[in-house]
C-alpha cells in the first residue's frame, strides 16, 4: 500500500466527509428537481444520515 502521509484512520474519515458532502449536495439537487423536500418520508434511513453527516461538511 502507497504510503499516504497520514493514517489509515484520518485517511477514513477524511474520506468520509468528502464522501458525505457529496452525496448532500447530490440529494439537495434531486430533491430541488423533483420539487421534494429531504426528510425521513423521503429518504431511506442511511441516506438520511449520510445527509445528516455531510450537511456540516458541505456548507463550509
Amino acid at each position: 500500500m502507497p504510503d499516504l502521509g497520514f493514517s489509515w484512520d484520518a485517511f477514513v474519515e477524511l474520506n468520509s466527509c468528502f464522501w458525505a458532502s457529496s452525496i448532500v449536495a447530490w440529494i439537495d439537487k434531486l430533491a430541488a428537481a423533483n420539487g421534494r423536500a429531504v426528510s425521513n418520508e423521503t429518504l431511506e434511513p442511511a441516506n438520511l444520515c449520510a445527509v445528516a453527516a455531510g450537511k456540516p461538511a458541505h456548507r463550509r
